[in-house]
């Protein structure tokens, strides 16, 4: 049976360490799809998985030392993406040819028939509701997970894809820390946002031709109507998908609008009025922590929040607290 080493994540989510190769296809079909899979060779069996779900998206972390060929025919469940730690596969994703390994991600979704043929492997697999991708991949114009376009794999070296990855990883370090303020709910789904919105610039960035439809341009009126609504929400996860949401316009539509009225990003423009808000509440002498008050409003990184917040008011958010604590 494998057992958990050193390098092993999500420890605290233990959801199977098996050499019943019964079992795990059991357990995972429940978790992810109905497979059929098969021993490649004559090393014995063995696999661990933990699993951290919430209700529309999980993180699992799988250890298999033993080769293997999967089959899955016409999925349904989760989109799956698998972002190999160590070793690989060879995957064929409606017949389309596609390789997983540390600097390429797969993703896999419902509707779709796979057979995945890996090598001893370290992997973590995003796992995301449909409903949701579904309608951000229409707003977006990007293919859905039928279409001949559909996209199977990207790029985790560099850019958005390595975001992922990166963020990937902190997260399921960050939930086996029982003092991470990442294991609050509130928290934690701003962290869940972000993911969201990660995966969604890779497909873009992936998709041949990007989005095909010309922005509406929603004017400046609308603009401001938008940001008064941000300024009111700055406690909620929100990316690019949400905003647009709320006005009823593409994402590109929003971010062109932003460029051009403000000169910024709305995400940009969104981490300003967080840092202004953070500011108000550190020195308010409300005595939260630069942690809490941080959390409260998105900054899902210290570092970060900390470098952003010195360079827009000059000095360490410790220092606006300490200047503004009681006596």
């Amino acid at each position: 049976m494998t057992v958990p080493g050193p390098m092993t994540l999500l420890k605290n989510h233990p959801l199977l360490a098996s050499t019943d190769l019964d079992q795990v296809r059991e357990v995972t079909g429940k978790l992810w799809a109905k497979h059929e899979v098969a021993v490649n060779g004559r090393k014995p069996f063995q696999t661990l998985v933990n699993c951290f779900q919430t209700k529309d998206i999980s993180l699992s972390y799988v250890d298999c030392p033993t080769p293997l060929r999967v089959a899955c025919a016409s999925a349904s469940g989760h989109y799956m993406v698998h972002l190999n730690l160590g070793g690989g596969a060879e995957h064929r994703i409606n017949g389309n040819p596609e390789i997983s390994d540390r600097g390429r991600a797969v993703i896999f979704g419902p509707r779709q028939n796979l057979v995945m043929v890996a090598r001893p492997t370290r992997a973590l697999i995003f796992g995301l509701s449909p409903e949701w991708l579904e309608k951000a991949l229409f707003s977006r114009g990007l293919p859905e997970s039928s279409s001949p376009r559909w996209i199977s794999g990207f790029n985790t070296r560099t850019g958005r894809g390595h975001a992922l990855r990166r963020l990937c990883l902190q997260t399921a370090r960050d939930l086996d820390n029982p003092a991470s303020l990442l294991r609050t709910p509130p928290f934690f789904a701003h962290v869940e946002s972000r993911l969201r919105q990660l995966l969604l610039d890779c497909l873009q960035e992936s998709a041949p031709g990007g989005e095909q439809r010309p922005p509406i341009d929603p004017g400046l009126g609308r603009l401001m109507t938008l940001e008064g609504w941000m300024a009111e929400h700055l406690h909620l996860p929100l990316g690019i998908d949400e905003l647009a949401g709320q006005v009823g316009l593409s994402p590109r539509a929003v971010q062109l609008a932003f460029r051009q009225h403000r000169g910024v990003t709305p995400l940009e423009f969104l981490r300003t009025l967080r840092l202004d808000e953070a500011r108000k509440r550190l020195a308010s002498g409300t005595g939260l922590s630069v942690a809490e008050v941080a959390g409260s409003l998105g900054f899902t990184h210290l570092g970060r929040f900390a470098g952003h917040y010195k360079q827009r008011f000059g000095e360490s958010p410790a220092q606006t607290l300490r200047r503004h604590a009681g006596p």
